[in-house]
């Protein structure tokens, strides 16, 4: 009669050893060696050390599928299962029975009473004596079978998916917990969790009440103190994307580079896909995932679901998915945002390696590889790496265009050259690459920020990690219709605020951490950026006020007035000439020539970006942590080119 199961880590706590038939089931990990190399050719009788797997022969597989899965886990640095099961040549249930009907040990068939949650080992109780669980896939055939007639208790194996789940219902209330507080706990002042400090909106409401009383008063000195206020912070956007653009033509065309490592050496790599009402492009995801070009075992992909989201739930079972493959069930809680999810996932992410995608990415096959080779070469402080993010359905409308324009700029032009000018980097939402340990350094992603990819970069920076990037492309769908794309771009920029906010509440700190030169990208990457779409429409307003009062051409008699007149002007046309210009550079290095013409239309876009900046200000006051949900799967087009 079974009571309950107790599941036990691997390693020993601090100060707390492991029961001794687990710490002898554990002496016995080093008969997890894979062999010697086999010959390829046609299938040849089974070598010794496929034996331990042949009672997998005539009933799952046949022996020239061993055959194969040993030569691949021999290349690859992995146990012949491993391989079988990461392909889909097994199902891990089906192995989990076959395996303990051959040692004649008993099944786990439910997840039924499992107490509390480790992924590799239990420990059920029962009325006579103690039966030990294992996961039929951890630890090699040979190695329980030796272990077996060792221990006074038996064994009883279990397949992924009850290990899986018991952990599930053992920690999902710790886990959740540490998903939505974790950052707030550890670091409340980078937490936007919390609203803006006492001084921040004591300084924005007397900078509004000064400038109030100050047209009231002198109409002539308000308006110069106005443009003062709006016409440097837009000047430092514009020289950092001045030296961005200059950087860019001088470094060249980017390379992606190649990895040395021979598959065996690669490690595990996790890749983390967040859904929510994605069903509609689940298929071509997968289809997506399936062509990553990396050794299938030692892939960790986690789709990550809402509890709540009962239509994806469904699709996601439905689909027979190989053992690479594991879907991970958010509790519900709030917020419900991208980033809390990532941060529940995490706490079963098994690589030492992370990367992000989106729903309808569709990632370079060799990205994985090519990250891993950036992260070799730029030594242990290189905690992030960024890849390109460009739009496959550019030709749907003219706002695709526009978006493959400002994509191409932002991924080719602007963030590889704030990486070559050592300077902190606001990351994208997707194809984000990541070190473990960088992640858990600086605290995962923040669950209460809207635009957590930004947020994640600077935090990244202050804690003294590198981000990068690689010329290595991820393809996205852009919104095919206004409101699509005003909604989004109101989360973005909401997303935006929220982070300078944060990242501005102790001014010292943030010097303190990232030097004047970091600081002052933070300033204009975010603070400026943000200000620039805000006062962007009232520089069309000026100029049509001078055109109308036939001032066009004239200058303000003051010195004051003279020296903002011509900084005015050097804005407007250093700005539209950079923006331009890079946004020319990266179309054109992309082969996307046909796109040409229609950078002239780009002030018009910028008018929309402001229009969603107003928007996002207005969301940020009254609901600063709701998600506006882009639809995927309404692509008219598909080019690259």
């Amino acid at each position: 009669m079974v009571k309950h199961v107790r599941l036990f880590p691997v390693e020993e706590r601090p100060g707390r050893r492991l029961p001794p038939r687990l710490a002898a089931l554990r002496s016995d990990m080093h008969f997890l060696s894979l062999g010697t190399q086999i010959e390829t050719g046609d299938p040849a009788p089974l070598p010794p050390e496929a034996r331990e797997y042949a009672f997998l022969v005539g009933k799952l597989i046949d022996e020239a599928t061993l055959t194969r899965a040993m030569r691949l886990a021999e290349a690859q640095g992995v146990a012949p299962h491993e391989t079988l099961l990461a392909n889909g040549w097994v199902h891990a249930d089906a192995y989990a029975r076959a395996l303990a009907n051959h040692l004649g040990v008993e099944p786990v068939l439910s997840a039924k009473g499992l107490a509390t949650g480790d992924e590799i080992f239990g420990q059920r109780a029962g009325q006579d004596s103690t039966l030990l669980v294992v996961n039929a896939i951890r630890l090699r055939p040979g190695t329980i079978a030796s272990t077996i007639g060792r221990l006074t208790s038996p064994i009883a194996l279990a397949s992924p998916r009850e290990m899986r789940e018991a952990r599930f219902a053992a920690t999902r209330g710790q886990i959740t917990r540490r998903a939505v507080y974790g950052l707030l706990r550890r670091t409340p002042q980078l937490s936007a969790a919390r609203r803006m400090r006492t001084w921040q909106s004591v300084a924005l409401l007397s900078i509004a009440g000064l400038m109030i009383g100050a047209h009231a008063i002198a109409a002539d000195i308000a308006v110069a103190a106005w443009t003062a206020l709006l016409t440097l912070p837009f000047f430092a956007v514009v020289l950092l994307r001045l030296l961005a653009m200059l950087e860019t033509l001088r470094s060249g065309q980017r390379a992606a580079p190649v990895t040395a490592r021979p598959d065996r050496d690669l490690p595990v790599y996790t890749v983390l896909v967040p859904l929510f009402r994605e069903t509609g492009v689940l298929q071509p995801l997968i289809a997506s995932l399936m062509r990553l070009d990396y050794p299938r075992a030692k892939l960790d992909i986690k789709l990550v679901l809402e509890e709540g989201d009962a239509s994806m739930i469904e699709a996601a079972g439905a689909l027979e998915l190989p053992g690479m493959f594991d879907v991970i069930v958010v509790p519900a809680s709030l917020p419900q945002t991208k980033p809390k999810a990532l941060n529940y996932a995490l706490a079963f992410a098994q690589g030492d390696f992370i990367v992000v995608f989106d729903a309808e990415d569709e990632p370079d096959p060799r990205q994985l590889r090519q990250a891993i080779a950036a992260f070799d070469k730029g030594g242990r402080d290189l905690g992030c790496l960024q890849a390109s993010l460009n739009i496959y359905n550019k030709r749907d409308g003219w706002l695709t265009r526009q978006f493959t324009i400002e994509y191409s700029a932002q991924f080719d032009c602007l963030l590889p050259a704030l990486e070559k000018l050592s300077l902190p980097l606001p990351l994208g939402g997707t194809s984000n690459h990541f070190r473990r340990e960088a992640l858990a350094d600086c605290g995962a992603w923040d669950p209460h920020n809207v635009t957590e990819d930004a947020d994640l970069g600077i935090r990244l920076a202050r804690r003294g990690w590198r981000t990068g990037t690689i010329a290595s492309t991820t393809w996205e769908e852009a919104p095919v219709s206004l409101l699509a794309w005003l909604r989004q771009r109101t989360r973005w920029l909401k997303g935006w605020m929220q982070t300078y906010a944060v990242h501005t509440r102790s001014p010292r700190a943030l010097h303190r951490e990232l030097g004047w030169r970091g600081a002052f990208a933070v300033h204009a990457l975010l603070g400026g950026l943000v200000l620039s779409t805000l006062v962007h429409p009232l520089f069309y307003v000026l100029l049509a006020a001078e055109i109308v009062s036939g001032s066009i051409l004239g200058r303000p008699d003051s010195l004051m007035g003279a020296g903002f007149w011509h900084l005015s002007i050097a804005n407007l046309a250093l700005g539209f000439s950079v923006a331009m210009l890079t946004g020319v550079i990266a179309i054109r290095r992309r082969g996307m020539n046909s796109l040409l013409p229609w950078v002239l239309t780009m002030p018009l876009y910028w008018l929309l970006i402001s229009l969603a900046a107003y928007r996002a200000a207005w969301q940020l006051a009254r609901d600063p942590f709701r998600w506006e949900k882009t639809d995927h799967g309404l692509a008219r087009t598909r080019t690259r080119r």
